[in-house]
């Protein structure tokens, strides 16, 4: 969890923006060009109250807010080797010089079938589980229990995806991405 009540609720306003609210321009041919496209939407969000920015350097993510939130874009992510760097940016961030408070992967996928990218995020969201930092509570003071000091939320997006919200228990056409999501909120991703 994070420090703060405030800083949680940034982490899920950023998340459910991206997720509910941001519709990529599809037409765009560069992971640069989403980035830039993703930072005009939140910039038209969020900032009046947050710093938004791109972030430059190899442990830095391709956009940062308020050097609390690390979002990581990756476009047609296919490939163990593709996502192992993935995995290995997102310790950086949670682990390196600078580290940050909650990361969100945005897979973005124009050429995958929805088979890759349910397995992908398969695969990142066990390595990841595997990595997250843990503290333990002071045992005077608190349980013994582990409790998770990071957030991590990964976020798919692809053009034939209609972003809605449920109902009648129908989810959309696209149901191996409705069924990541299902299980996200229940490991509370």
């Amino acid at each position: 969890m994070f420090s703060s009540s405030n800083q949680s609720s940034l982490f899920e306003s950023v998340a459910n923006l991206i997720e509910n609210a941001w519709q990529p321009k599809w037409d765009l041919q560069e992971e640069r060009q989403y980035r830039d496209d993703l930072m005009s939407f939140l910039n038209n969000h969020l900032k009046k109250t947050h710093t938004i920015k791109p972030e430059d350097g190899r442990a830095l993510a391709d956009i940062g807010i308020d050097d609390e939130i690390a979002i990581e874009l990756k476009l047609n992510l296919k490939g163990k080797s593709k996502v192992d760097r993935l995995l290995g940016q997102v310790v950086r961030y949670l682990k390196g010089k600078k580290s940050y408070d909650g990361v969100i992967i945005v897979l973005l996928d124009k050429e995958n079938s929805p088979d890759v990218i349910n397995m992908n995020v398969r695969d990142i969201r066990k390595y990841v589980q595997e990595l997250m930092p843990y503290e333990k509570p002071d045992p005077i003071l608190g349980s013994f229990r582990k409790v998770q000091s990071k957030k991590i939320k990964i976020i798919t997006k692809s053009p034939g995806q209609v972003t809605k919200s449920r109902t009648n228990n129908n989810y959309d056409n696209n149901s191996l991405i409705s069924q990541a999501r299902r299980l996200d909120e229940k490991l509370g991703w």
